[in-house]
């Protein structure tokens, strides 16, 4: 007969709870408790820092822009790149293997490392966005070597030659923990004067990312001073952190930053797949901002599941129902999407193989479709 005394015993806390949300919470954090209590056994640690590439599998145009920067880039102190793919197919194995010898051809240290068997099935149960990314870097910080480790978000374009290195010497210098870009949006919102800082390319000692278990790292909700909170990867340690163990970049006034971010292009390609029924608000310009990018990478040898920029321009003018734009949150999103397409263009150095003209004239299409489209109703 079946012992169900552990189980009862295990589950005991969390029946004593009376409201649903707070019983499927406690469920779901006890389990990752369970599953990633431990980090295994660590390698020898050595000067420098290493790369954490997380790359969606299906979206490999962003690995080989961050090779394209890779490329040019000083890596004086970088000791490895290593590359975590969500979802690979074989396709996708052959494509990152073509970019790793290119980091490879120039002695730069490079690998693929693939999640383990536990990893990949937690993940195709949780089916979450955010469960594949805390995945990624939970392999990716087992197998760094680097004294420090940065997460590279996978929609964030370097633009200087120096971007990394600065990064991480701005780091060293201010013998901090954790060293961020931004400071995490909603904690800001919230009111806190703590610094917490948003995970994109974060730097981190591993040593401060190994002291905590890795499951505190996932985002998760849970009850925080008497409050149910949701926490981004990374950001319950940092809360468990003293403040002046985590820093924020700083830049003087009017400098240029040397990278451009269009954040929640990623999310907002998962939600617009996972839609069942269109049309899909495109409000930020994120999906926008990826059809563009992939056109003007000239990425021939992937089919990518999104619309054409044809499409795109006639839902801009308001002639297709396949994907909205509401004219109020557009304006809002703008300012910002002109910003990353100028930046992008002026660094072509950086990023070879984009095709400038390709960017501008699709781009300006694009304006065009929406000035005498839908914001020609505002």
């Amino acid at each position: 007969m079946l012992d169900t005394s552990y189980w009862r015993l295990w589950l005991s806390p969390i029946l004593r709870q009376r409201q649903p949300f707070e019983l499927t919470q406690q469920l779901k954090n006890k389990g990752w408790r369970t599953l990633y209590s431990t980090w295994g056994t660590s390698c020898n640690e050595e000067l420098g820092y290493t790369l954490l590439l997380p790359i969606p599998s299906d979206l490999p145009i962003f690995l080989r822009l961050a090779v394209d920067s890779l490329l040019v880039q000083n890596r004086t102190n970088l000791i490895e790149v290593i590359v975590i793919p969500d979802r690979p197919t074989r396709h996708f194995y052959r494509y990152a293997q073509q970019q790793i010898s290119r980091l490879r051809a120039v002695n730069c240290t490079a690998r693929v490392i693939d999640m383990g068997v536990k990893d990949k099935i937690v993940a195709s149960i949780s089916k979450a966005p955010g469960s594949y990314h805390f995945l990624q870097l939970f392999t990716g910080i087992k197998h760094a070597k680097g004294q420090a480790v940065v997460f590279h978000d996978a929609d964030l374009l370097m633009l200087e030659k120096d971007f990394l290195e600065g990064h991480y010497e701005h780091f060293m210098k201010e013998d901090c923990s954790v060293l961020g870009l931004q400071n995490a949006r909603k904690f800001q919102a919230e009111g806190h004067t703590s610094n917490v800082v948003a995970t994109w390319e974060m730097v981190a000692r591993r040593s401060w990312l190994r002291k905590f278990k890795p499951y505190q790292h996932r985002g998760q909700r849970i009850e925080w001073e008497g409050v149910w909170r949701g926490f981004d990867t990374t950001i319950l340690p940092q809360r468990l952190t003293r403040s002046e163990e985590i820093s924020v970049r700083k830049f003087q006034p009017g400098q240029r930053r040397p990278f451009v971010h269009k954040p929640y292009t990623i999310s907002a390609f998962r939600h617009y797949q996972k839609l069942k029924q269109k049309p899909f608000e495109d409000n930020w310009l994120s999906l926008a901002w990826l059809r563009l990018i992939i056109d003007a990478a000239e990425d021939d040898g992937w089919n990518y599941t999104l619309p054409c920029l044809e499409e795109f321009c006639q839902a801009a003018a308001g002639k297709v129902n396949t994907l909205r734009y509401v004219p109020a949150r557009v304006l809002r999103a703008i300012p910002e999407m002109k910003h990353v397409v100028v930046r992008t263009l002026e660094a072509n150095e950086m990023l070879p193989g984009i095709s400038t003209d390709r960017l501008h004239n699709d781009s300006e299409r694009f304006m065009r479709s929406l000035d005498s489209g839908v914001l020609r109703k505002t």
